[in-house]
């Protein structure tokens, strides 16, 4: 049996997961639930749980804040959200899972079974401490998730051959000719990415460095799926510093 307990600030998303958990997770354990903070940090240091279910959002800090607050725990975390924007944010730090509200009785059962198989394998790997060193130090996330009209996709950051803003939306080109529709100026996408060899070469055009293959001294840079980019006048002499940092000749 893994101990788990739950972090929300509503009773009612408590009620929800605790029923799921105890009627179609019959592996786990579940020892405890706060709404705060003092409670939580309570329960951690009582129970020593293998797994926490957190929710993101909460009254005056979020799930990221809160566990800033852990000394230490030896315990994975699964994040719980009805806020699909966090889901963007939860992907770039360390945590075992998330799950999007109104929980998935299938999405659940994937989560704790892939729980069960680490724990198998080579015992529970502690994704804690990564977890507070990546919000304090901001380490680069490798994966993210997409919300479109049509659903959500897992998309992987070094896929991404460019973003293309339009007004408030932005128009993400990928690998293999897939492009991806969000509701999220291209701004965000610039402070997402910066650590990740991405360079905002126009008003309308992020660009992964990765996948340009030629630049026009004068003008444009084609990228690896041969559309051609304009580079902004201003900010041409920003971007051929940039190469000659990089240039082996």
């Amino acid at each position: 049996m893994i101990k788990a307990i739950i972090i929300d600030d509503e009773e009612r998303g408590i009620n929800v997961l605790s029923k799921l958990i105890k009627s179609y997770c019959p592996e786990i354990q579940l020892v405890g639930a706060a709404v705060n903070i003092d409670e939580a940090i309570c329960l951690v240091r009582q129970h020593r749980p293998g797994v926490i279910f957190i929710d993101i959002e909460m009254p005056g800090r979020n799930g990221f804040q809160v566990l800033e607050q852990f000394e230490k725990a030896d315990a994975e975390i699964i994040f719980v959200t009805a806020h699909s924007e966090y889901a963007i944010k939860a992907l770039r730090i360390p945590a075992f899972d998330y799950l999007l509200k109104p929980v998935s009785i299938d999405e659940l059962q994937r989560a704790v079974q892939r729980l069960i198989n680490k724990q198998a394998g080579a015992g529970i790997y502690n994704h804690f401490q990564r977890l507070k060193d990546t919000l304090t130090d901001g380490n680069p996330f490798h994966k993210i998730i997409l919300s479109t009209v049509n659903g959500y996709y897992f998309v992987q950051v070094a896929d991404i051959i460019y973003c293309e803003a339009d007004e408030n939306y932005t128009h993400l080109f990928l690998e293999g000719q897939v492009k991806y529709t969000v509701s999220r100026p291209l701004k965000e996408f610039v402070d997402m990415f910066e650590a990740h060899n991405f360079f905002r070469i126009h008003k309308s055009y992020l660009i992964n460095l990765n996948k340009a293959v030629y630049v026009n001294r004068d003008s444009s840079v084609i990228m690896n799926n041969k559309k051609e980019l304009p580079i902004a006048f201003r900010k041409r002499a920003e971007f051929f510093d940039l190469l000659k940092d990089f240039s082996l000749v």
